[in-house]
């Protein structure tokens, strides 16, 4: 799950169960769900957030992005690919994305995300900060 700057808890959900019945998620303050977007498939990078609240991981062969208004684009896709040896998803300062997939580094350029998020979570000064409650 993602932790932004104001709190909000977000994410992909992960079962096991195929055909998947996930979705990414909100977790609201009195503990319901808002459902977003439906994600196929079984493997899930672990995902970054960047500063403006948009997603980004891996999962199903594609690289996904989901906003805060639970809209998801796939930013990349390969298919038929069912590889599940993936690498966290890294956001870097101009909004690159990198992340591993078995063998293979992969970088994007110029998807339209911002840099990491300053959240508490996120992995600014090595996770020292990454306890998800916000005093």
């Amino acid at each position: 799950m993602l932790v932004d700057q104001h709190g909000v808890i977000r994410g992909p959900e992960s079962e096991n169960v195929t055909p998947s019945r996930s979705r990414f998620r909100i977790l609201n303050p009195d503990g319901s769900m808002r459902g977003g977007p439906a994600l196929p498939g079984y493997h899930t990078s672990y995902p970054a957030l960047d500063a403006h609240g948009t997603a980004v991981f891996w999962r199903d062969g594609s690289l996904r992005s989901v906003d805060v208004d639970l809209h998801q684009r796939d930013l990349f896709h390969i298919p038929d690919d069912d590889r599940a040896v993936l690498s966290r998803v890294r956001l870097l300062d101009d909004g690159t994305i990198a992340f591993a997939i078995d063998n293979d580094l992969l970088v994007f350029r110029d998807v339209g995300l911002a840099p990491l998020a300053a959240g508490p979570w996120p992995c600014a000064d090595g996770g020292i900060r990454g306890n998800p409650v916000i005093s």
